[in-house]
């Protein structure tokens, strides 16, 4: 939920939902533009947020404030 907002990124569905799960793929499967629209989404978020020079900095600020 931190990395993916619900139908921008992907889809977030319930962890033991199997139902669930095999109707997002199916929406998936059957629309190629909405496929391409969340994957260019989540490559966008990934890339903005999750760089090593972001994640390093996210770490330390962890790691400071465990330590003070």
């Amino acid at each position: 939920e931190e990395v993916i907002e619900n139908g921008v990124q992907g889809f977030l569905v319930p962890l033991e939902n199997p139902e669930e799960l095999s109707k997002a793929i199916l929406q998936l499967l059957n629309n190629p533009d909405q496929r391409r629209k969340l994957g260019l989404a989540a490559s966008f978020q990934i890339m903005q947020g999750y760089t090593t020079e972001q994640m390093c900095k996210k770490y330390l600020k962890v790691v400071n404030r465990l330590i003070l």
